[in-house]
């Protein structure tokens, strides 16, 4: 289902050529990145034997905007997300701010009862903040810090579910799923673009998301109808080129100027 992540390094390294700002910020994370997708893909051949898969896709729960993992239990992976914790955890021991309350997410992630680590991934796929703060009080934890840290660990999981399945983007068939939200896990997307620089009544959007790594838009999209390239007479047009519209593209941009 989702294609295998680009490397991370060039895709960081592409990024800081084009914003240099954010260089310390995106090197810092990425020895997370790279941890969550190698704990994912040591997950996958567990979940397998485990025969723990996707929920097959249903057509008529996708019309009603309901995603693959809405109501997914969390039974069976609560071993799944104690491996992923285990790859995880060490780096996140490097971040200053995680120090004190180390001992507590340990012993969350690592020796809790396996039915807490299932709870957190179930709250956190229906988005009940309520039901998540709940656990991190219960575990001597900040909600903020359970949060952050759960966003990697549960990732790894779902990126390993995501992995298993032999489907090949059902919701794309015949525009299934409809919604700006990810029809598997309920994330919203991390990136989303065109498929061309206008998007006349027709034409593709493409998604990824960061949680699961499902991709949207890649087939069965209707295909655009042609983009007019001669202006209206009655205008004067002058291609400009704006970071802020079409930024992944850098396509130019026809603006108006003054009428005729």
């Amino acid at each position: 289902m989702p294609s295998p992540s680009l490397d991370i390094d060039q895709t960081i390294s592409a990024i800081i050529r084009r914003r240099p700002v954010l260089e310390p910020v995106l090197k810092s994370f990425a020895p997370l990145l790279k941890a969550r997708d190698e704990a994912a893909s040591g997950l996958v051949p567990v979940l397998g034997a485990a025969s723990v898969r996707l929920p097959k896709f249903d057509r008529q729960k996708a019309r009603a905007g309901i995603p693959l993992l809405a109501d997914f239990p969390g039974r069976g992976l609560g071993e799944a997300i104690r491996m992923a914790a285990e790859k995880l955890l060490p780096l996140f021991a490097e971040q200053a701010a995680l120090q004190p309350h180390l001992a507590a997410l340990e012993k969350f992630f690592l020796a809790a009862a396996e039915d807490d680590r299932e709870a957190l991934l179930e709250a956190m796929l229906v988005g009940s903040a309520e039901s998540q703060a709940k656990i991190a009080e219960k575990n001597g934890l900040p909600p903020a810090v359970l949060n952050y840290v759960a966003e990697f660990v549960i990732s790894a999981v779902l990126r390993a579910l995501a992995a298993a399945t032999d489907e090949a983007n059902p919701w794309d068939e015949e525009a299934a799923w409809r919604q700006g939200y990810c029809p598997v896990c309920g994330s919203f997307p991390s990136i989303a673009w065109l498929d061309r620089p206008f998007w006349p009544a027709g034409a593709a959007k493409n998604t990824i998301i960061a949680s699961c790594a499902a991709q949207t838009g890649r087939s069965g999209a209707a295909p655009a109808p042609p983009v007019k390239k001669k202006a209206p007479k009655q205008w004067k047009y002058c291609a400009k080129r704006t970071p802020t519209v079409n930024g992944l593209t850098g396509a130019p941009i026809a603006g108006p100027i003054a009428p005729q």
